[in-house]
């Protein structure tokens, strides 16, 4: 029996499927009214606040509120840029090893552009939430700045395993 000689390893199918689940998880995310968004970034604010902050937890609540209010924008932007940042690292680790500019990486930033639009969109369709241009931007820097360090992790997994071999 002939194998074929395209066959795509094992590794790289197992990041096409993580990358599909984190499109997944893109996608329930951005099915949250604002209210709940809101209230899953306060959440995650309040996490931090009570590790990093002096005191956080002995603040009253209004005060709590406040600081939380106040890194909620924030919240919101690096949660964006980090999932998609991890988009774009499945998706060009599920690609393969690459040089920066070939046809390949546009692929992946195209395919992160794509889904970051379509997740705006789906977002007019939930109450509260909006299309916004900014965060399409957002996501596609992400998506880049994933292909970045896969070629990264690309580079130094090359140079080790060319030293364990001489």
């Amino acid at each position: 029996m002939k194998e074929r000689k395209n066959k795509i390893p094992a590794v790289r199918k197992v990041f096409m499927v993580l990358a599909v689940v984190c499109m997944v998880c893109i996608f329930i995310f951005s099915m949250e009214n604002a209210d709940n968004s809101s209230r899953t970034s306060g959440n995650v604010i309040r996490f931090f606040a009570g590790h990093f902050y002096p005191n956080f937890n002995s603040l009253s609540a209004v005060k709590q509120r406040e600081i939380i209010s106040s890194f909620q924008f924030l919240a919101r932007k690096l949660a964006h840029f980090s999932v998609y940042f991890l988009l774009g690292f499945l998706l060009s680790v599920g690609f393969g090893k690459r040089k920066l500019f070939t046809r390949t990486s546009l692929y992946v930033v195209i395919i992160g552009f794509c889904y970051a639009v379509s997740d705006e969109i789906h977002q007019i369709f939930v109450p509260g939430r909006s299309c916004q241009f900014r965060d399409m931007m957002i996501d596609t820097g992400g998506v880049c700045t994933g292909i970045l360090f896969s070629m990264a992790v690309f580079a130094i997994h090359t140079l080790i395993f060319r030293k364990k071999n001489k």
